[in-house]
């Protein structure tokens, strides 16, 4: 990993870097799974591997339909949504920890562009996380579900990062962990880079590595501009 260059300018490739923060930045994925499985199991259903792919990186309103999906009770998402964001704040505060490598990348990244995280989380969540870790001031604009109409996989949360920043998505980078996060940056027209955190679980990016610390991560942000 490169070390931290907030007092020396480099070149960057890219107008502007943007993050998704679960299972990216953040190992809060776990928390969310353990949450799942606990909110399900109050309904008596045991949490499949399935059921965790197919809530994988979702938006907030995409969990709640699933859940009810899986629990036969199509009229309570919202209320079901509800009762998951309660358990997981609890679980998410208790346990969420830095990903490999993400605080030395935002550190070599910092006052050389513009950083900002689009994530499906609650944006008050995400917020919070972010500032427990210590990784919130290296952000120029962070923003959650509750800041678009559409979740991702639409574009909207990439789309309005990249606006907040004052660039343009076809010069700036994505970095993402989910197929639901890959295709909205894309959609974006942003380039990405897929850390996959979810094993097995394939990503359509334009590359792929396999931890923020790894030193492709570095040559791609720091490469000679095209």
């Amino acid at each position: 990993m490169a070390e931290s260059t907030d007092a020396a300018k480099r070149t960057v490739r890219y107008e502007a870097v943007v993050f998704d923060c679960d299972g990216l930045l953040m190992d809060t994925e776990g928390a969310w799974e353990k949450g799942e499985a606990k909110l399900l199991a109050g309904y008596g259903h045991t949490y499949t591997r399935e059921d965790r792919i197919r809530l994988l990186g979702v938006g907030a309103a995409d969990a709640g339909r699933i859940i009810s999906d899986i629990l036969g009770q199509p009229e309570r998402s919202e209320e079901l949504l509800s009762e998951l964001h309660a358990i997981c704040r609890v679980i998410v505060a208790a346990e969420a920890r830095p990903m490999s490598g993400a605080v030395e990348l935002l550190r070599s990244l910092h006052g050389n562009v513009p950083l900002a995280v689009a994530s499906n989380s609650p944006t008050d969540l995400v917020v919070g996380v972010l500032e427990g870790a210590g990784m919130l001031g290296y952000f120029d604009a962070v923003l959650g579900d509750h800041d678009v109409e559409n979740a991702k996989p639409a574009p909207d949360l990439y789309l309005g990062a990249c606006k907040r920043l004052g660039v343009r998505p076809e010069r700036s980078l994505a970095l993402e962990d989910s197929p639901t996060g890959v295709r909205a940056a894309k959609s974006a027209g942003m380039r990405v880079l897929g850390i996959p955190f979810e094993p097995g679980v394939a990503l359509e990016a334009h590359a792929i590595y396999p931890s923020l610390d790894d030193e492709g991560v570095v040559r791609e942000v720091f490469a000679a501009a095209p």
